[in-house]
């Protein structure tokens, strides 16, 4: 009997053990603060985003070139420099398609290039296309500029390129301590490059 007694009374302490941890469980679940909306936490770093933009029914390969003061420039066969990171470089079509989950392929139509400007010096920075590959007797190319930290375009330019090899300057600006102070049209070729 003073067996079956101890059994009774461990079993007892173990039950009450087990119902007051699981209203620790749900008082604990209850008081938690809530789960804050994942996109609120996202954060862009970066200063500037330039994005360029043509026809994206067009298999033409526009490449967007970016010189910092220093004299790096971030394009398509340098995809990181002086702060600044080639995200996307688009070639035409060939860039167009991805393979689906059931190993079909899956066209998605949009030309663009975008560069992320993570830093910013002193002194001028260049803005420009350069006309790889046309397919197109014209290309329009669009060209924004997008200020992170206040979520506004700050720029916005179109240029028509008619020939294979030609460039085109979107915007010249220069920057003193982090912000642009001026801006200017004016055209730029690189070295031994004639338009």
């Amino acid at each position: 009997m003073l067996n079956v007694m101890k059994s009774v009374q461990i079993d007892l302490y173990l039950a009450m053990t087990l119902f007051w941890m699981v209203i620790a469980i749900v008082a604990l679940c209850m008081i938690a603060p809530k789960a804050k909306n994942k996109d609120a936490d996202v954060k862009i770093e970066g200063l500037l985003r330039v994005v360029m933009t043509y026809d994206d029914m067009s298999d033409d390969d526009i490449d967007l070139h970016i010189k910092a003061p220093n004299g790096q420039e971030v394009y398509f066969n340098a995809k990181v420099a002086a702060g600044m990171f080639l995200d996307l470089d688009d070639v035409g079509f060939a860039s167009d398609t991805m393979q689906g989950l059931d190993g079909k392929p899956i066209i998605i139509r949009k030309n663009e290039e975008i560069v992320t400007m993570r830093g910013l010096m002193n002194g001028e920075y260049i803005v420009f296309c350069h006309a790889w590959r046309l397919n197109s007797p014209q290309s329009k190319v669009k060209c924004e500029i997008f200020d992170i930290k206040t979520k506004r375009y700050v720029y916005s330019k179109s240029v028509d390129l008619h020939l294979v090899r030609q460039y085109k300057t979107f915007i010249r600006f220069v920057v003193e301590d982090g912000k642009i102070v001026s801006t200017n049209n004016l055209d730029y070729q690189p070295d031994g490059v004639l338009n």
